[in-house]
């Protein structure tokens, strides 16, 4: 593929005014490193990554069969090509993941569907008792939100998240406790699929309690709410 260059070295410029310096006093850059990866059934994705994953580049790779040899450079049979492939995916996949190939076959398809954007924030049933929100997204980028976000920024699309995680000043503390909310995959896109249909802005309403179990999430737009019921809160 051809890379979109001038959209990589926008990025990386941009992440260069965002470089912070740490308590060592060493610079974290915002991007150092290029990273691809690549989903079956052709499915490329390219990213520039570091303190933040942004997605530059999405491809299809046309199919390509190839011979495979042995040590000696022997081309190997149809019978040890299959039992090849069956080491290898004994070797790398769990017994659930195993029993989920062999019932479904591979997830063709499934990663093109995560890169799907809808209009959301994340807001808190009480604000001002946390400034920011880390999110790592289904589609493999991540990156920090800030809060009361402007008018523009809240307009902009984005990929489902596969988590948030914040500090949060539960009300009777003193100290600000470390929270993170991780969704299930199912049930957080039919619910954007629901609610996010139309461009429709929808809302990620977090309501941190301790002990942290007993912390609610609900998205909703203009029109309709839904609790979450199958999230996971950590911290």
């Amino acid at each position: 593929f051809d890379l979109p260059y001038e959209k990589i070295l926008a990025w990386f410029q941009a992440g260069v005014a965002k470089d912070r310096v740490t308590v060592r006093s060493a610079r974290e850059p915002t991007f150092d490193r290029i990273t691809v990866g690549m989903a079956p059934g052709g499915a490329v994705a390219v990213w520039v990554a570091g303190q933040e994953w942004r997605e530059v580049f999405f491809g299809q790779a046309e199919p390509y069969e190839d011979v495979l040899t042995n040590s000696m450079r022997r081309e190997l049979t149809p019978a040890e090509r299959a039992e090849y492939v069956r080491r290898n995916l004994e070797s790398s996949l769990t017994p659930e993941q195993l029993a989920e190939l062999k019932k479904n076959g591979p997830p063709i398809g499934r990663w093109a569907s995560y890169r799907k954007q809808y209009r959301w924030v994340p807001t808190f049933v009480e604000a001002g008792r946390s400034q920011y929100v880390d999110v790592p997204f289904f589609n493999g980028e991540e990156y920090r939100l800030l809060l009361h976000l402007n008018e523009e920024t809240a307009k902009q699309a984005r990929g489902v998240p596969t988590l948030l995680s914040f500090s949060y000043l539960v009300p009777g503390e003193t100290a600000k406790y470390p929270f993170t909310v991780r969704f299930n995959e199912e049930e957080i896109f039919a619910t954007f699929e629901r609610l996010g249909a139309n461009n429709e802005l929808v809302h990620i309403e977090m309501d941190p309690k301790l002990p942290r179990n007993q912390t609610t999430v609900r998205l909703y737009n203009s029109k309709e709410s839904i609790q979450l019921s199958k999230c996971f809160i950590e911290d």
